[in-house]
């Protein structure tokens, strides 16, 4: 008997020798591993780690199959990833039968037929073949691969899994691609790229959110013809130019909600769509990389916006060189907007957007280039609610107080704002810093108790809060001229 009062040959161990994880129960520290290996999915190996700390740890690990559901594959060097390979076999047989959430992404492939090459082709196809085994188990299933490679990419054994939920495709390279056998997959949200529709021959009956790279309208078309449960989407066009086609269906999609158009820079992909297709339940619009800032067909975009019953709720511009009168133009049209954000990156030839915050001020378009706009009794936007700005240089701070309120035939109509955000890039540490001007301050705290200002700054040491910044040089320059008027009494 020890002095301590177990006996010597007590198999517990004393708290003097062992750390506290050592007297952990088992369940408590499995659940601690689930915890590591989910904030840490970035790193493919973490459930490997905790197994290499001692042989408790990796006897939990090796039985708990959550730990290994998720498989993170990712290389740069495919011809020297023999042991990754077999690695990521065993690890998906570890996962029992839990529903899988597998990334494989390879870059760095050599197109050039040499031994290595052709033995990467081979150790990867193996590793395909196991991940189409056990299809049934797909819930999310990410590749980027060369387009040999991802030919390889079999549903036999998915069987229409209601547990298959994300599917994103991704072919790193022009190889053809072609997949024989995934009618069966059913999944819910699809990404692609680089991967011709007609070889997407899986079951789109479910989808209802999708992105993808399309190399003209008429496949869009397709598409929304296809996925009848479609409530989001994503279509880039590619930048080859999109030739007249023949005539166009017309299409009714009642269930989108939320659609993104991402580099549209030629008019006529754009008139085709607008003219040919309505989203009655579309609440979301955004616009993305929009290059043509002079000849966006606005007329045909007002109409597309107007046919949507239920009423464009947020607005989303980024990277668009839009001019102010064609924004204005759109904004004019959705008078249920909500919510407003618009990204810049301010090129040389980007018109500045002043006139249009001007004209949210005063209600008064500059005109439309030969687009007329619809005539409007009161301030346009009046149920907006929060409006977000993120664009490199300053923002024009002495037209904000017009987003707050409208000066319509000398009455003064408020917006229901509840958010501005303001977030500033400077190009440059030469760049000088875009403080708000004391007299804006000062109009804008009147509105603080109904409005949530948040304006930041992006500078060297991080995002520094600019209406503080702004409130402390104000506060400087006004001691330093109580100093040079003390010093000239």
């Amino acid at each position: 008997m020890s002095t301590s009062g177990i006996p010597d040959d007590d198999p517990r161990p004393s708290s003097n020798d062992t750390s506290i994880t050592d007297r952990l129960p088992p369940e408590i520290l499995s659940d601690i591993f689930i915890c590591y290996v989910a904030s840490h999915l970035s790193q493919t190996e973490s459930p490997l780690k905790l197994g290499a700390i001692c042989q408790r740890w990796r006897q939990i690990a090796w039985t708990r199959p959550d730990l290994w559901a998720t498989l993170m594959f990712q290389t740069s060097r495919p011809g020297r990833s023999v042991r990754c390979i077999d690695l990521a076999i065993e690890w998906i047989r570890r996962s029992a039968r839990l529903p899988l959430s597998i990334t494989l992404e390879i870059s760095g492939f050599n197109y050039v037929p040499n031994p290595e090459r052709d033995r990467a082709i081979l150790d990867f196809t193996h590793l395909l073949d196991v991940i189409n085994a056990h299809g049934d188990r797909w819930h999310s299933l990410n590749l980027n691969l060369p387009g040999v490679l991802l030919s390889n990419l079999n549903g036999w054994a998915a069987t229409g899994s209601s547990t298959f939920h994300t599917l994103v495709l991704r072919s790193c390279d022009e190889h053809p691609v072609t997949f024989t056998n995934i009618f069966n997959i059913t999944p819910r949200v699809v990404e692609f790229d680089r991967i011709p529709l007609r070889s997407l021959g899986f079951n789109w009956k479910y989808i209802t959110q999708l992105k993808g790279h399309f190399p003209s309208t008429d496949e869009i078309f397709e598409v929304l013809r296809k996925a009848p449960a479609l409530r989001h989407c994503t279509f880039r066009l590619s930048e080859g130019r999109e030739w007249p086609q023949g005539a166009a269906p017309e299409l009714v999609h009642p269930s989108i909600r939320s659609l993104e158009l991402v580099s549209w820079r030629s008019v006529y992909p754009q008139e085709r769509f607008f003219r040919h297709v309505t989203l009655p339940a579309l609440d979301t619009f955004i616009l993305t990389d929009i290059e043509n800032k002079f000849t966006f067909p606005l007329g045909d975009c007002q109409r597309f916006l107007s046919r949507s019953t239920t009423g464009i709720k947020t607005l989303k511009v980024v990277r668009c060189g839009l001019s102010p009168e064609r924004l204005y133009g759109i904004c004019s049209v959705v008078p249920s907007l909500e919510n407003l954000v618009i990204e810049r990156e301010m090129g040389e030839q980007d018109p500045p957007l002043d006139p249009f915050y001007a004209a949210l001020g005063t209600g008064s378009p500059s005109p439309l280039d030969g687009y007329a706009s619809p005539p409007i009794s009161g301030p346009i936007l009046p149920l907006l609610r929060e409006f977000h700005w993120l664009g490199t240089g300053g923002f024009p701070w002495h037209l904000l107080s017009g987003l707050l309120a409208s000066v319509v035939e000398r009455q003064i109509i408020s917006r229901p704002m509840k958010c501005i955000k303001i977030h500033c890039r400077r190009q440059s540490r030469a760049k000088p810093i875009p403080f708000i001007e004391p007299d804006v301050l000062e109009r804008l705290s009147e509105y603080k108790k109904e409005t949530n200002f948040d304006f930041t700054v992006e500078l060297q040491k991080g995002v520094r809060d600019l209406w503080a910044m702004s409130e402390k040089k104000a506060e400087q320059r006004d001691k330093g001229g109580e100093l040079r008027s003390f010093l000239v009494l």
